[in-house]
Formats: C-alpha cells, structure tokens, sequence
C-alpha cells in the first residue's frame, strides 16, 4: 500500500495487517 508510511505511522503493523489479508 502506497499510504502505509504516508499516512499511517505503524507501517509495521500496515504490512502485517495486508500480509493477514492477503
């Protein structure tokens, strides 16, 4: 996702979330 560090600060957590759903 291209506002996963843009917008979100815990981009860690973003890519676990993705990786979860995906």
């Amino acid at each position: 996702m291209v506002f996963a560090g843009a917008d979100f600060p815990a981009s860690g957590l973003w890519d676990m979330l993705i990786h979860s759903l995906s």
